[in-house]
């Protein structure tokens, strides 16, 4: 096998395993959508934050780099921060929830749009 098969036959490799994650996620997104209202806005996981800090109603990454500006709802049953926007037309709005996911401060971003 030359050099370009092996690199092709990586590649489809990857594919493959880039389709059974989204298959995976999928599944997982519709599980979702039955116990949270996801089902209204378009949404996706962008990234896991561990040892976030909260300090006067923000959330802070483990370095003090400020994730949320528009503060938390912490006694929801699901605590999460939010930092939100608006679009152009202010008939449609964007942002990133950061879900808290366990009792040592890591938070889920979940980036929507509406």
């Amino acid at each position: 096998m030359s050099k370009e098969q092996i690199e092709n036959k990586e590649v489809l490799g990857l594919i493959k395993e880039l389709g059974e994650l989204a298959t995976k996620i999928n599944s997982i997104r519709e599980r979702l959508n039955k116990i949270y209202p996801f089902d209204e806005i378009d949404w996706g996981v962008n990234a896991v934050y561990a040892d976030c800090i909260i300090k006067d109603g923000y959330l802070y990454d483990s370095e003090g780099e400020l994730l949320s500006n528009d503060g938390g709802c912490m006694d929801e049953d699901v605590p999460y921060f939010v930092n939100q926007h608006t679009g152009y037309c202010e008939d449609d709005y964007y942002g990133t929830m950061f879900i808290k996911v366990d009792e040592q401060n890591t938070f889920v971003a979940i980036r929507y749009w509406c």
